[in-house]
C-alpha cells in the first residue's frame, strides 16, 4: 500500500474530537468496526429534494476487520474491513466498536463489494505529529484582499467617444460617415438630391484605415 493523506486547518476551538491509536496489536482480525462518513458527498444527503439538504449526519457503517496486511504484527501497514465503500467515504475513521478508539482512516475499496481498506493509526498519528511539529500555515486571505481580487476580474470601462456625448463600446469607437462611392441620386420628384452615406464600419476591411 501508497496511501496518501492530507491535513487541513479550520479555525474552530472547543470541538469533540477522537484519540488516534498507535498502539501495538490493536489491530486484529475479527475486531468488530464502525466507520463514519458522508459517501457520495451530499447526493446521499438529499433523498426527499433535489434542491434541499435534508441529513446532516454522517453514515454509520458496522463490519470487522477481515484482513491484516501484510500478516498479523504488532503494526501492520494496512488492513481490510468487510464493509462497502463509495466515493467520498475516503478519510472516514475506523474505529473499535466498543471502544470508541480510531485504529485507522479509510483509504480505499473495491466497487460494488465489501472489501475496504484502511491506513492503521500508527501510520496516521505519524503524519499528525510530523504536521504539528513542522506546521506553517499560509495566511488567511483578509475581506479587502477578497474585494480587491474580484475587483480585478471586472470587465473594464467603455471607452469614450469624442463625438458622442456618452460611452460606447470599444468596437463602436470612431465609427465615423463617409459618402458613398455610388453616384448622386434624386428621389424622382424633382425635389434635389440625397446623398447615400453608410459607417466605415459596414466597409469592407481595406477600406477602413
Amino acid at each position: 500500500m501508497n496511501p496518501d493523506f492530507a491535513f487541513a486547518e479550520i479555525d474552530l476551538h472547543g470541538l469533540p474530537c477522537l484519540d488516534i491509536s498507535a498502539e501495538a496489536n490493536v489491530i486484529e482480525v475479527g475486531s468488530e468496526i464502525v466507520t463514519l462518513g458522508f459517501p457520495m458527498g451530499e447526493k446521499y444527503l438529499s433523498p426527499y429534494s433535489t434542491d434541499a439538504v435534508s441529513q446532516i449526519t454522517p453514515f454509520a457503517r458496522h463490519g470487522i476487520i477481515s484482513s491484516v496486511l501484510p500478516c498479523a504484527c504488532k503494526h501492520p501497514h494496512g488492513f481490510s474491513i468487510d464493509v462497502l465503500s463509495e466515493s467520498g467515504a475516503s478519510g472516514s475513521p475506523i474505529f473499535l466498536a466498543e471502544e470508541g478508539t480510531v485504529i485507522g482512516i479509510l483509504h480505499a475499496g473495491f466497487d460494488h463489494a465489501p472489501v475496504t481498506y484502511g491506513v492503521p493509526g500508527w501510520i496516521l498519528k505519524q503524519g499528525l505529529d510530523s504536521v504539528r511539529r513542522d506546521w506553517q500555515p499560509q495566511a488567511k486571505p483578509t475581506l479587502n484582499d477578497v474585494v480587491e481580487a474580484e475587483r480585478s476580474m471586472k470587465p473594464k470601462p467603455l471607452e469614450w467617444d469624442k463625438n458622442c456625448k456618452g460611452p460606447v463600446p470599444a468596437r463602436h469607437a470612431n465609427v465615423e460617415k463617409i459618402p458613398s462611392r455610388r453616384p448622386t441620386q434624386t428621389n424622382g420628384r424633382g425635389k434635389g438630391a440625397h446623398t447615400r452615406s453608410m459607417s466605415r464600419a459596414a466597409l469592407p476591411p481595406q477600406i477602413v484605415q
